[in-house]
């Protein structure tokens, strides 16, 4: 099947969900955009063209360096944010916190 890159915005909350087409490879997260520094934060993911429909629920969390990470949790990446570093990782299981919902690939 042929496969591409999408990319899917990711909040700078703690926490938040995305709805990514299933077997969907994270290969990338980084901030585009930055004005002074600070810009939107994306995850770029490699998927099969042919099953853009059937999602699933992905969580995330974003840690600042130095901050405690649940077990089982999923490295993705790191990104700088200004004077400030920051690291994604895929949640083994969602966080009990208010959650940003975000849908749909750019």
């Amino acid at each position: 099947m042929p496969r591409t890159i999408w990319k899917y915005h990711l909040h700078t909350a703690a926490y938040t969900e995305v709805d990514l087409p299933r077997h969907a490879e994270v290969i990338k997260v980084e901030q585009q955009g930055a004005i002074l520094g600070i810009g939107d934060i994306y995850l770029w993911v490699i998927l099969d063209k042919a099953n853009v429909t059937d999602l699933e629920t992905v969580a995330f969390s974003i840690y600042g360096t130095g901050d405690e990470i649940p077990d089982g949790d999923e490295y993705i990446g790191t990104f700088f944010q200004g004077p400030f570093v920051w690291h994604v990782f895929k949640r083994k299981e969602p966080a009990d916190a208010t959650v940003d919902r975000t849908a749909g690939g750019e």
